[in-house]
């Protein structure tokens, strides 16, 4: 079996966190954009439809700020193995 090096299991877990963030936003924005649909006043159409927006825009922002974080973690990880790696 072979090993996997832990900047790899790092981008893995993130990557499944960020998809699971963004299903969960985009989920919220159908939710809003439903309640948008059905609302027979104007201004709650537009308040729903800028919630909705809203919503997905933090869903992506926040999915992109893990994924960051995750690839300089793992960055990290790799330059302080390639460190050890020259000492041995």
């Amino acid at each position: 079996m072979a090993q996997v090096g832990l900047n790899k299991i790092v981008r893995h877990i993130a990557k499944k966190q960020a998809t699971k963030l963004m299903d969960a936003a985009t989920k919220r924005y159908n939710r809003f954009k439903h309640l948008a649909d059905k609302a027979t006043d104007v201004e709650r159409k537009r308040a729903h439809m800028r919630t909705a927006e809203q919503a997905l825009q933090m869903g992506k922002l926040g999915a992109e700020s893990l994924l960051a974080v995750a690839e300089k973690t793992a960055r990290a990880y790799d330059k302080q193995a390639a460190i050890k790696g020259k000492r041995t």
